[in-house]
């Protein structure tokens, strides 16, 4: 009778934990800015744990401003605000540029349901700038990666031309970095094997504004690979090059 009793406690405690008593089971409404919504509850689960929360009931969005969209609240992660319902696009001020941009509901939706932003927090920066941003930054990664592997193998031709590229992208977009660094990582490139150190070199010297010694690294460059028919595109742009540099 004990092993009995003990069994049916432990039916009890499993019952107890699928039916909790304290979970909401009717539908109730919300006060917002664009009036009363109704919304009803959800069993929403993450990993061993479930939980229920509040969506919008169906039809619902309708009545909402033009573009709303309605969010799936089970897999968002909640800051400190809760959970969204919905979202609207909303417009702001970008820390970058100052520009007012529009975080519209369809980013949102991709921020807090894909990427797993928590629902708190917003977009600071205007699209433009964030690709911006997130370009200059792997432009740091290479520049990085580069140095490293010069310093792993100095006599390597092909990571003094990675520098040499890294230190020329990253002075062309973001006015960094030194020139006459990236001039030297041309320059062992070429010693190294790597025609195209030279080419390199001459837009470095274009933007350290050196057109005549542009002009000499680009002639010095359409002497080495003559004839060569994988550099053909890079021939016709260095003429090309040379001849406004003649003008």
């Amino acid at each position: 009778m004990g092993r009995t009793g003990s069994r049916g406690s432990r039916d009890g405690k499993r019952r107890r934990r699928r039916e909790p008593s304290a979970r909401p089971k009717k539908e109730t409404t919300i006060t917002t800015e664009h009036g009363e919504l109704a919304i009803r509850p959800r069993q929403a689960r993450r990993g061993d744990h479930e939980y229920t929360v509040w969506e919008l009931q169906p039809g619902e969005i309708n009545k909402l401003p033009r573009g709303a969209v309605q969010a799936d609240v089970t897999v968002q992660n909640y800051g400190m605000g809760g959970p969204r319902l919905y979202y609207l696009d909303r417009a702001t001020d970008c820390s970058t540029c100052g520009h007012t941009f529009v975080f519209n509901a369809r980013e949102q939706k991709h921020w807090y349901e894909t990427l797993g932003f928590y629902t708190d927090s917003v977009a600071k920066d205007c699209l433009a700038c964030r690709r911006a941003i997130r370009h200059a930054k792997l432009r740091s990664n290479a520049y990085q990666a580069a140095l490293d592997a010069v310093a792993a193998d100095p006599k390597s031709g092909s990571a003094q031309l990675a520098l040499a590229q890294a230190i020329y992208e990253q002075y062309e977009h973001d006015k960094r970095g030194s020139t006459a660094r990236g001039i030297a990582a041309a320059r062992s490139a070429a010693r190294l094997g790597m025609s195209e150190g030279l080419l390199l070199e001459a837009h470095l010297q274009r933007l350290a504004e050196r057109p005549g010694a542009e002009a000499h690294a680009l002639a010095r460059f359409l002497d080495e690979v003559e004839g060569a028919s994988r550099f053909k595109v890079l021939r016709r742009a260095a003429r090309r090059r040379l001849d406004e540099l003649k003008k």
